[in-house]
């Protein structure tokens, strides 16, 4: 359990390790910073599920080479879109937490939001293992691949942050019993 301290303001101050945001990206405050993260994410990755299947589907019918994707590739994004499709899933999740004022879905984000970041890092560490001994290694995959993650990061964090805030809210504001 993490430990509590009275501020000057006296509010609690949770002492965990995890950074505290008080706003997204320096201007939304967290509530709606989630919401545009929510959305976003539910749009992207909805956009991202539809193409997957396009060209999956496309190119396992059709059975022809493209210039832009290779059989092989074209099967690894049929299989992409089950991680896209739970992403939408913990997206409307997550938008259905914040309307209904429940700080518990937005913890559930997180924590499926940490496991999805830690298998996709380690995938992106694997794969610049195993391209970096390819004739054919480029680095824009991986850099892509260590931006989008650090960009996860700090939407996590954001969202974190807002769960933070709304139990702390309302273990100062609730009632008693």
């Amino acid at each position: 359990m993490a430990d509590f301290t009275m501020t000057d303001d006296h509010q609690f101050e949770d002492k965990s390790r995890v950074p505290y945001l008080d706003t997204c990206c320096c201007i939304f405050p967290l509530k709606t910073g989630v919401k545009l993260i929510a959305f976003g994410e539910l749009i992207v990755c909805s956009a991202l599920f539809v193409f997957t299947i396009v060209v999956g589907t496309y190119y396992e019918v059709s059975g022809e080479d493209s210039k832009i994707f290779d059989r092989e590739t074209a099967r690894e994004l049929l299989y992409l879109h089950y991680s896209t499709l739970l992403d939408v899933i913990f997206a409307v999740y997550l938008l259905i937490g914040i309307y209904k004022n429940r700080a518990h879905y937005a913890k559930t984000w997180c924590l499926a939001q940490s496991v999805h970041l830690f298998v996709s890092f380690s995938v992106t560490i694997y794969n610049a293992v195993v391209l970096s001994t390819a004739k054919e290694f480029g680095t824009k995959f991986i850099v892509e691949n260590f931006f989008t993650t650090g960009i996860d990061v700090y939407f996590l964090l954001v969202v974190y942050s807002y769960y933070r805030s709304t139990k702390e809210y309302c273990r100062n504001a609730c009632p008693t019993a």
